[in-house]
C-alpha cells in the first residue's frame, strides 16, 4: 500500500467538503509534495552550511568517498552509477554529519498534536490533556539533554560532526534523543528517501566542486528563521 491508497482508505473528505473528490486528494498530494521538498531542501542546506562553518570536515568526507567509490570518484562522465542505496549507506561519516546537524538545529517546540477524543488523556507523569488541547514537544531539550542522548561523547550543545560514527545511530533512526522525523507510528515514512537524497546531493557537490564561505556563516538561534546565512563560493574541482 502506498500513501495515496492509505489516504483513499483512511482519510475521506469531510461531510462539509463542497468540491469533488479529485480536487480533495489533489490538494492532499500537493501539500505532501511541498512538505517533502521543503524539508529536504532545508535540511540539505543546513548540512552544507555546517561544512562551510567547519571546513576541516570536508577533506574527511572526500577521503571517505574515495574509499567507498574508489576509481569512480575521479570519473567525470556524469553517469554516477556508483551512487546507489548501498554505497550511500557506507558513507558513515557523512551520515553522522547529517544526524548531528539536524540534532543541533534550532527547532524548539515542534511536532504539534491535538487530543481529538472526547475525554482527557492522562500521561504517565499524571499530566492530563483535555479534549481539543494542542500539545507540542520540546525537541530542543530532548536533543541537548544527556539523559536522553545515546552516545557517550557529551557536550551536547557543541556540534561534533562524527559523534555517531561507530555506534548504531544512523540519521534515520528515531527515538527520544532525535525527534527530527517524529516518533512512533506517525514518524516520517519518507525519512530514508529524504536522507538518501541529501547524502546524494552533498556527495556530488563535494565530488565536483570545492566550496568555501566567502563571508561569515551564521546559524540562527531564534524560533523564526532556520536557514543559515553566508555567501558561498563554488569552484570546479580539479583532480
Amino acid at each position: 500500500s502506498d500513501i495515496l491508497q492509505d489516504m483513499l482508505e483512511n482519510y475521506p473528505p469531510p461531510a462539509t467538503y463542497n468540491s469533488d473528490i479529485y480536487t480533495y486528494y489533489s490538494h492532499w498530494m500537493i501539500g505532501l509534495i511541498f512538505a517533502a521538498v521543503h524539508t529536504t531542501s532545508e535540511h540539505g542546506t543546513m548540512i552544507l552550511y555546517r561544512l562551510l562553518k567547519h571546513p576541516e570536515i570536508i577533506n574527511e568526507l572526500i577521503e571517505e568517498q574515495k574509499q567507498v567509490f574508489k576509481d569512480n570518484f575521479n570519473s567525470c562522465n556524469g553517469d554516477y552509477d556508483d551512487i546507489t542505496t548501498e554505497s550511500l549507506k557506507k558513507l558513515v561519516k557523512l551520515d553522522s554529519v547529517c544526524r548531528e546537524t539536524l540534532r543541533v538545529k534550532n527547532d524548539f517546540l515542534t511536532l504539534p498534536h491535538a487530543n481529538i477524543s472526547n475525554k482527557h488523556i492522562v500521561l504517565s507523569n499524571g499530566v492530563a490533556i483535555p479534549p481539543g488541547q494542542d500539545v507540542l514537544l520540546n525537541a530542543w531539550a530532548n536533543q541537548h539533554d544527556s539523559d536522553f542522548q545515546k552516545d557517550s561523547k557529551g557536550n551536547y550543545y557543541e556540534f561534533m560532526p562524527f559523534r555517531y560514527v561507530g555506534i548504531d545511530r544512523p540519521s534515520t533512526k528515531i527515538g527520544d534523543d532525535y525527534l527530527v522525523f517524529g516518533e512512533g507510528k506517525h514518524a516520517c515514512p519518507g525519512r530514508w528517501f529524504a536522507i538518501q537524497e541529501i547524502k546524494t546531493i552533498v556527495s556530488l557537490i563535494l565530488r565536483n566542486y570545492t566550496i568555501k564561505a566567502s563571508s561569515p556563516v551564521e546559524f540562527p538561534t531564534n524560533a523564526v528563521t532556520r536557514i543559515p546565512s553566508g555567501k558561498v563560493l563554488f569552484q570546479n574541482r580539479k583532480f
